[in-house]
C-alpha cells in the first residue's frame, strides 16, 4: 500500500523518535531525530531526518560504539530540579517502547 524509502541504513532492533532541537519557539521543528539501538551494529545512534515530501537524513552520529549488542533504548527524565524551566529539554515523539513510560510531548533528559 505505500512505497518504501530507505533514509539510512542501521537501525534494527528498536528505536525511538524525539525532537531535539526545540529552541522554545513555539514553532515546530522540520526536523526529527532517531535515537537507536543497533543490536547487530553494536551501537547507539541519533538520525535527524528532515521532514516532508521527500525527507532524508540531515545529520547522524555515533553516540557509543562500545556498548556492545544494545538491544533497547528508552527514554527518560532523571533531572533532580522538579522546578526547572522545561524549555531547554528535548521532546519525546514516540518513547518506542511497549511499556507506556514518557509520552508524546513529555520532555526528558536522558537516553537509556
Amino acid at each position: 500500500p505505500w512505497k518504501e524509502h530507505v533514509l539510512a541504513t542501521g537501525p534494527d532492533v528498536m528505536f525511538c523518535l524525539a525532537n531535539l532541537d526545540q529552541e522554545g519557539t513555539g514553532e515546530e521543528s522540520d526536523t526529527i531525530e532517531v535515537l537507536s539501538s543497533e543490536f547487530f551494529n553494536e551501537r547507539v545512534t541519533v538520525r535527524s531526518i528532515q521532514k516532508g515530501p521527500q525527507p532524508k537524513v540531515v545529520f547522524e552520529r555515533t553516540i557509543d560504539d562500545r556498548c556492545g549488542a544494545a538491544f533497547g533504548c528508552i527514554p527518560a527524565f532523571l533531572d533532580e530540579c522538579q522546578i526547572c524551566p522545561m524549555e531547554g529539554y528535548p521532546t519525546v515523539v514516540d518513547s518506542g517502547s511497549t511499556v507506556q513510560n514518557l509520552k508524546e510531548g513529555d520532555k526528558f533528559s536522558h537516553l537509556l
